[in-house]
């Protein structure tokens, strides 16, 4: 379990959520208390507060967000099956004595693509892991030490330097593999699904070697992907991608306000906090534009290519979804219309200019604006 989000500050959105979730899931955690429901307004013990009376522009995406990490926590929710374990350090801690944490190990493994589970002595007995890594201790308590020696599978006792590390994880048993190995890409696995989640600063294509087979995958940075190993779809190119025009008609509706102001025409990709007087702008900004559409693919995509805020799309009415985290994409197929299609984007900002709390200085605060121009990618199938 994982109290989340708490202690940021105003300047933590949802997109910044949606990766902590990822990196908390990878990591085999599937329970989360989020913080923090404050019935207050203003209060300013350890924002932010997602509802906020109804003036958090994120709020909406946050729901969203909420969604797919209940569903998330359902997939990933089978026990670990992996082969191997790690002794928590606990009690080597405890006895002053000498000891390593387990947190060296614990990357290590990680960074090869290696399951593992973190257990106490106490819980050795309960194990399913067939081999059993130990950091360095000086001493260690007769129960703990007991437990050691009862666990029926192969024991590897680390040096304190840990010089040995690297050698002791390339002869672990795998159950899966990258076909091309990076550190930056994080793997679980639980029952038939695997969850992949691009930690790295780059596009990474790749793919997962498991039981003779392989699964491919293409991540953006901070991306992730769920695979199922018994109904696996493989990552399609685009047929034909097209730019949207970048002239719209903009719209901002501060967090206090119920009603949208016009402020002309813009081009998307602009900042408008770059504007005199709204510096300091909280809140939504609309854009409403138009494009053509006169072709017969199976599968249209708008693609937002990146994004730091949560933005909601709506073509020709009908409500697409909303965006709050890589891949920054909506399926519009079922939109679209032959002919002239018309585009709404709500962009929503955090509270953190307004509030500029002290946890917000801590925290990039995003672009009020695009950051590219926006695609169609369309799919023959």
């Amino acid at each position: 379990m994982c109290e989340i989000f708490g202690a940021y500050g105003w300047g933590e959105s949802v997109n910044f959520m949606k990766y902590l979730v990822d990196f908390m899931l990878v990591r085999g955690i599937n329970y989360f208390v989020p913080h923090a429901f404050n019935p207050k307004t203003d209060d300013s013990d350890c924002p932010p507060y997602f509802y906020h009376g109804g003036k958090n522009p994120q709020y909406p995406a946050f729901c969203e967000l909420m969604k797919y990490t209940e569903r998330m926590c359902g997939l990933l929710s089978a026990d670990y099956s992996g082969n191997v374990a790690v002794l928590y350090h606990a009690e080597a801690e405890w006895s002053g004595a000498g000891y390593r944490p387990a947190d060296g190990v614990c990357r290590a493994l990680s960074e090869a693509q290696i399951e593992f589970e973190i257990v106490p002595s106490e819980y050795l007995q309960n194990t399913d892991a067939n081999v059993l890594v130990i950091p360095y201790y000086g001493f260690i308590g007769a129960e703990a030490e007991d437990a050691i020696s009862a666990f029926n599978g192969e024991k590897i006792y680390l040096s304190r330097s840990e010089k040995e590390l690297p050698d002791v994880v390339k002869g672990l048993p795998r159950e899966y593999r990258l076909e091309n190995p990076n550190i930056d890409i994080r793997v679980i696995k639980r029952g038939k699904y695997f969850f992949v989640f691009n930690e790295g600063i780059t596009e990474e294509k790749n793919a997962l070697l498991f039981n003779g087979k392989r699964y491919s995958f293409r991540l953006l940075s901070e991306e992730s992907v769920l695979i199922d190993t018994e109904n696996f779809v493989l990552q399609k190119e685009p047929g034909q991608v097209f730019e949207v025009s970048r002239i719209a008609d903009v719209f901002i509706k501060g967090f206090d306000k119920s009603e949208y102001s016009y402020i002309g025409k813009r081009d998307y990709v602009t900042d408008i906090r770059e504007e005199d007087g709204l510096r300091d702008f909280c809140g939504t900004v609309r854009y409403e534009l138009e494009f053509d559409y006169f072709l017969t693919f199976k599968k249209v995509l708008l693609d937002f290519g990146k994004n730091e805020n949560a933005i909601k799309i709506v073509v020709n009415g009908i409500d697409c979804g909303v965006i709050y985290g890589a891949p920054y994409c909506a399926d519009i197929t079922n939109a679209l219309k032959r002919g002239k299609n018309t585009l709404s984007i709500e962009l929503s900002t955090t509270l953190a200019l307004h509030y500029k709390d002290m946890f917000s200085k801590y925290c990039k605060i995003p672009k009020c604006g695009m950051l590219n121009a926006i695609e169609l990618k369309c799919f023959s199938d």
